[in-house]
C-alpha cells in the first residue's frame, strides 16, 4: 500500500476491541490480547506494541503494515489491503448493514446454538456456561459431538474462532479452532430452553 491512514487504523483497532468483546485500556488487556492474537494467528504480537498502538504509551504514528496484518487476519481478512478495501467499498455504498452478532453472556445454560458456514457446513452446540460449548451435532464439517470450546462473540460475515477447543479425542491439548475461515458464519440460530420465568408461569397456572 502506498501510505497507512490513522482512521483507517483506527477502523481495524475498534474491530479488534469488538472480536474480542472488550476494551483494550489497561497492562492486562494488552496481555490478554497478545495472546489471543498469537493463538488466532500463529503471529506474535507484543504487548508494548499493542500498547503504543491503542496509545498508551508513545504513540506510534506510522505503524508496521505487518502488524497491521496480524490484526486484519485476527478480524478474519486477508491482510491490511484487504481490510481497507472494504472499507472503503462499505463507504461508498449507500446500504448500511449491521451484522447479526451474538455473546455468549446473553445465552442461558442448556440453549443450543447453530451455527452454519459455507460451502455446507452446520454445527449445533449447548452453552454450558462461562462461554463454554459442547458439540451437538455436526454436518460436513471435522468438529465432532463432544468437542469442547469456549467463545465470547458469534458474528455473521466474520470467522468464530474456538479458543481452548478441545476434541473428544484429545482431550488434553486444547488448541484453537477456526470456522468459516471464508467468509464467515453465515447463520447463527438460538434454540431457546425455558427460561426461568416462563418455567416459574408455568408452575403457577397449574
Amino acid at each position: 500500500m502506498k501510505r497507512i491512514e490513522m482512521d483507517d487504523v483506527a477502523a481495524l483497532l475498534r474491530l479488534v476491541e469488538r472480536s474480542v468483546h472488550r476494551s483494550i485500556s489497561g497492562p492486562q488487556d494488552f496481555a490478554y490480547l497478545s495472546d489471543v492474537i498469537y493463538l488466532r494467528t500463529n503471529d506474535k504480537i507484543s504487548s508494548s506494541t499493542i500498547k503504543r498502538l491503542w496509545g498508551y504509551d508513545t504513540p506510534v504514528r506510522k505503524p508496521y503494515y505487518n502488524t497491521l496484518c496480524v490484526l486484519a487476519r485476527f478480524i478474519g481478512y486477508k491482510d491490511y489491503r484487504d481490510f481497507v478495501n472494504d472499507k472503503r467499498a462499505g463507504e461508498r455504498s449507500s446500504l448500511t448493514y449491521t451484522a447479526f452478532s451474538l455473546k455468549a453472556s446473553d445465552l442461558f445454560v442448556n440453549d443450543r446454538v447453530v451455527l452454519q458456514w459455507k460451502p455446507d457446513r452446520l454445527c449445533i452446540v449447548i452453552y454450558k456456561g462461562d462461554n463454554s460449548f459442547e458439540v451437538l451435532e455436526s454436518q460436513n464439517t471435522k468438529l465432532q459431538t463432544g468437542d469442547k470450546f469456549c467463545a465470547m462473540l458469534f458474528t455473521e460475515g466474520i470467522p468464530a474462532y474456538l479458543d481452548q477447543f478441545r476434541s473428544k479425542d484429545e482431550p488434553h491439548f486444547p488448541s484453537t479452532y477456526v470456522i468459516g475461515w471464508e467468509g464467515g458464519l453465515t447463520h447463527i440460530h438460538v434454540i431457546e430452553t425455558t427460561r426461568p420465568e416462563e418455567q416459574q408461569e408455568s408452575e403457577s397456572q397449574q
